[in-house]
């Protein structure tokens, strides 16, 4: 029997926490430059740089969520992982891989949705028949699930060293510009 490959776990749920918090950061982002009447205007007042910016933060977002979900096993994924817990059940002791699996399958729908906008649009920018961008409430939903499953693979592989926030240091500085920006 192989012994299992703690490092290779660690470093990919680490790498997994990265894009999670890169991905609710460009959701928060790309949510806040379009939250009001006011944002919109300022924001089709310079759609030289808002337009862009909206478009750059969407496509990031929808980046790190389909990398996140991959079922591609060369891919750092929460199946991934879910993989090596079924191989090494060890490395998040009372886990249960099946329901990894099962959780993500529950969000198929909306994981489906962003991986067509991202097909469409965000890789080949076919804006032909570009499907609509995610909406904001279920991606919201999503990120919350990959983050309490996340914490589940955490907890279980390291039992009572706590977890990870979302919230990066900084996060509330794209309101605070656009706040002075609209006054």
């Amino acid at each position: 029997m192989t012994a299992a490959p703690v490092e290779k776990f660690e470093e990919i749920l680490k790498i997994l926490w990265s894009h999670l918090v890169a991905a609710n950061t460009h959701l928060t982002i790309w949510e806040e430059l379009r939250s009001t009447p006011e944002r919109n205007k300022l924001c089709n007042t310079y759609a030289g740089f808002f337009s862009w910016t909206r478009d750059a933060h969407i496509d990031r977002f929808i980046h790190k969520i389909c990398v996140t979900t991959d079922m591609d096993n060369s891919q750092p994924s929460i199946p991934k992982l879910a993989n090596m817990i079924q191989a090494h059940p060890e490395l998040a002791a009372g886990l249960d891989f099946k329901t990894v699996f099962q959780r993500i399958k529950d969000y198929a729908s909306i994981r489906d949705d962003i991986r067509k906008v991202r097909d469409k649009r965000s890789s080949h920018w076919d804006m032909n028949q570009s499907p609509p961008e995610p909406n904001v409430a279920e991606c919201h939903d999503l990120i919350d699930e990959l983050r309490s499953i996340l914490d589940d693979i955490w907890n279980a592989h390291t039992p009572g060293k706590g977890t990870y926030s979302l919230v990066p240091i900084g996060h509330d500085d794209t309101k605070y510009v656009l706040d002075k920006l609209t006054k």
